[in-house]
């Protein structure tokens, strides 16, 4: 009994080493056509099975037929509730090639977590089926389409180290054409920070691949009196579609936080809310940053929406990005957040934006 257990810890750590190795790697692959879908539905699997099988070459037979891409609806239902399973004959048939299992497993170390997801169509393509398989902290998502009866496997997503759950999943729709598979993944987390990102995919013609991304959510606190933390979130704000071109305003928001002492909670300083477009670049096959019709450039969106260890916003880009909210508190703020102010600027470069805010503390 004992054996087991440690047995069953030692994978289970071996497990999470592969998803740690590349928390920072997003693979996705691009293959046969598929249609764009029309509707989202989520559905369990349709029978449970055994929940272990140490022979899976042999076990996968009753799956995987040479030449031939398994049905997703015989995948779910022969995973269902399985632990410690090999995966993989299924990877090899489905043309995953073992250089790309990097940073997620060879076994369900755990129960294979399998949740199958219905995409309907209301034109042409039919129903597409995405079966996410998921142990300790990584998931991959199959993406499976039809041509008559047969299934086709069109690509693959995965999200590795996702240490607080799967990724939340949805459909964004714009027009009757336009609609695009969401994953909020967990980026990054460590002390004082943590980092999610919003990917669309697309599922077109040329398979499955990632044609937006953008911070949606995360921050980072201080524990130093002359620093600043912050808290941000972004949400789609507003659609459009004209001919194919479409876009796709996302609404930043962000607060300032700042401390009295190094053992005290964060104080608010100011929130600010931002407004960047994506636009559909049909050459590049993908959403790109629109500047003309965006309130901040790409750069800092990237600075701000952020967190330390992937984009750091210095404190003069600080002062750059927020010189108007920061003297409003250097003319009405609090006297706390006066003080904070003062002794922020002490740690900064002598730039125009440091020396007009010195200027107006110590009118």
């Amino acid at each position: 009994m004992k054996r087991s257990v440690v047995l069953h810890t030692m994978l289970l750590l071996i497990a999470i080493g592969y998803c740690q190795i590349s928390q920072k790697q997003k693979s996705v692959i691009t293959v046969k056509p598929v249609d764009i879908p029309q509707t989202i539905q989520t559905v369990s699997s349709a029978k449970t099975v055994s929940r272990s099988d140490n022979d899976g070459q042999t076990s996968w037979s009753k799956v995987l037929k040479p030449g031939q891409v398994p049905d997703p609806y015989d995948i779910a239902s022969f995973l269902d509730d399985k632990e410690n399973f090999d995966l993989i004959p299924l990877w090899k048939n489905l043309g995953i090639a073992d250089a790309e299992l990097a940073g997620f497993f060879e076994k369900c170390y755990a129960s294979c977590g399998v949740e199958q997801t219905n995409l309907w169509n209301i034109g042409e393509g039919g129903t597409k089926v995405i079966l996410r398989i998921g142990a300790e902290w990584c998931y991959r998502y199959l993406i499976f389409g039809y041509s008559s009866v047969k299934p086709i496997f069109l690509g693959y997503v995965d999200t590795p180290y996702q240490k607080f759950g799967p990724p939340l999943q949805r459909v964004e729709t714009i027009g009757e054409r336009g609609i695009w598979l969401v994953l909020t993944t967990l980026d990054t987390t460590g002390t004082g920070g943590s980092l999610s990102s919003d990917n669309w995919y697309d599922i077109s013609k040329k398979g499955v691949h990632n044609v937006l991304s953008y911070p949606s959510n995360g921050g980072e606190t201080t524990f130093q009196i002359d620093q600043f933390g912050k808290s941000f979130d972004a949400r789609v704000f507003s659609q459009a579609v004209a001919g194919a071109r479409y876009t796709v305003d996302v609404l930043f928001s962000v607060e300032y936080t700042y401390s009295e002492t190094e053992t005290e909670d964060s104080l608010p300083l100011f929130e600010k809310k931002q407004r960047a477009r994506y636009v559909w670049n049909p050459e590049a096959d993908k959403f790109v940053f629109d500047r003309s019709h965006s309130q901040m450039t790409e750069k800092e969106m990237l600075r701000i929406y952020n967190i330390y260890d992937r984009e750091p916003l210095t404190n003069e880009q600080f002062l750059t990005y927020n010189y108007s909210d920061l003297a409003r508190l250097a003319i009405s703020g609090k006297r706390s957040q006066k003080q904070w102010l003062s002794r922020f600027l002490k740690v900064c470069d002598r730039t125009s934006e440091e020396k007009g805010l010195s200027a107006l503390l110590g009118r």
